[in-house]
């Protein structure tokens, strides 16, 4: 009998668990719809489609750690993002960072009373798996990351210098056969 009890407190236990992390993603994904709020009001705008494509993903469990995913459906958004040097008329450069700096301070306590709030109401967010593709594709591709942005500029100085090197080369064979 005592241990029938013991069972019953460990399995209500487990449940409070599991329903805090939940409501604990969810307040994460409120916050992240928050951030994206303010971010699609400072996202330039010339088309349209660059705001029209943000997106935040639900919560995805990393090991420890619950994940929400923000960012744009465009392969130009990276480069809209990080261009300070050009200006425009709606919105500015670095608009999902800009953001998120904004809305940094007292995210901490925001996020404490949405869970509390959520698990008052029993609104909850399981984290998904992991495996689950939760960002817009863009044919075929992911939208490229700022790692990925990076590696591209530098293939392309690369295959700048490469050709540049190829040129001279060409050119120095075109004097040595005219000599």
């Amino acid at each position: 009998m005592a241990l029938k009890g013991k069972e019953s407190v460990v399995r209500n236990l487990l449940s409070a668990v599991e329903r805090l992390k939940g409501a604990g993603s969810a307040a994460l994904y409120q916050e992240g719809l928050a951030v994206d709020a303010e971010s699609v009001k400072r996202t330039p705008v010339d088309t349209g489609r660059l705001r029209a494509t943000h997106y935040v993903a639900p919560p995805v469990q990393r090991g420890d750690t619950v994940v929400v995913e923000l960012g744009n459906g465009t392969d130009y958004a990276v480069y809209v993002h990080e261009r300070t040097d050009q200006a425009h008329k709606v919105g500015e450069a670095k608009f999902l960072q800009n953001a998120l700096n904004a809305r940094t301070t007292g995210m901490l306590e925001r996020l404490q009373k949405r869970t509390r709030a959520n698990l008052k109401r029993g609104l909850i967010a399981p984290a998904i798996d992991p495996g689950v593709p939760t960002a817009p594709q863009i044919e075929g591709q992911y939208a490229p990351t700022r790692a990925t942005f990076n590696r591209m500029k530098t293939s392309e100085r690369r295959a700048r210098v490469k050709q540049r090197r190829a040129d001279r080369r060409a050119v120095k064979r075109a004097s040595k056969k005219g000599s």
